[in-house]
């Protein structure tokens, strides 16, 4: 079964160690405290979410 969400640009990308390994859609609320709690507990495993450069909405989130 396919998402039904629509297809737009994605936030961000989840990098493990320099690379990227995908994109990501972030949540619609809370963003910044979720990408600080997920790089948090994932960096040991050389996890962490990073942003895209041009996203105006996330500071307002």
């Amino acid at each position: 079964m396919s998402s039904n969400r629509h297809s737009v640009a994605c936030e961000a990308y989840l990098q493990r160690e320099d690379e990227s390994v995908g994109p990501l859609r972030l949540p619609a609320k809370n963003t910044i405290e979720f990408i600080k709690q997920f790089n948090r507990v994932y960096r040991r495993l050389g996890l962490r979410i990073q942003t895209v450069d041009d996203v105006p909405a996330l500071e307002q989130k």
